[in-house]
């Protein structure tokens, strides 16, 4: 079976394996941070990147910290160096890949990420802020305008549409533009 992957990261490793390159690993749930830390004394860089999310408990309302991708984080390192420190660690499960070897991720992919980094750590998902109006380009609510409420970890916005009274509906971030 062929995976019909992107352009931008269906480049599988072909290069020398002593030759840094940034790759994608997997980790067991919750143990992305403990992953980075297990192999930041290996690779140059590692990135396991962070959003703000929001989290209701008991009627309040926290701000808490999650993974920008549950169970997967970036590392620059040498393919054999990283090879290495995974099979001396339960942190991390493998090097994504498709079948011929793990995936090399680009450089821009990473950059996209780090650029989108704040003062604060995290990684701003949106350009869209709490209260912005937009309209839903796609789907079947597409040409309905509503109020921009939060984005989730799943790349995914929250909006209260403005219509047949008020009630939140949860949409991929990429079917909705901020109207002017």
């Amino acid at each position: 079976m062929t995976l019909n992957c992107p352009p931008a990261i269906s480049a599988v490793h072909t290069q020398n394996p002593d030759q840094p390159n940034w790759y994608c690993y997997t980790t067991p749930a919750r143990r992305e941070a403990a992953a980075a830390v297990a192999l930041s004394g290996v690779a140059e860089n590692v990135l396991a990147p962070r959003i703000l999310t929001t989290r209701v408990r008991c009627l309040k309302v926290d701000r808490i910290p999650a993974p920008l991708f549950p169970g997967y984080g970036f590392a620059l390192a040498p393919l054999s160096s990283l090879q290495d420190a995974i099979k001396q660690t339960w942190d991390i499960r493998a090097l994504v890949g498709f079948g011929d070897g793990p995936v090399i991720v680009p450089d821009e992919v990473i950059d996209e990420i780090l650029c989108r980094i704040d003062k604060s750590g995290f990684v701003k998902l949106t350009a869209l802020a709490p209260g912005d109006e937009v309209e839903v380009i796609a789907g079947p609510f597409e040409g309905l305008r509503g109020i921009f409420q939060r984005a989730d970890s799943a790349a995914r916005v929250v909006l209260l549409m403005a219509f047949m009274s008020n009630f939140n509906v949860t949409l991929p971030s990429g079917v909705v533009r901020k109207l002017s």
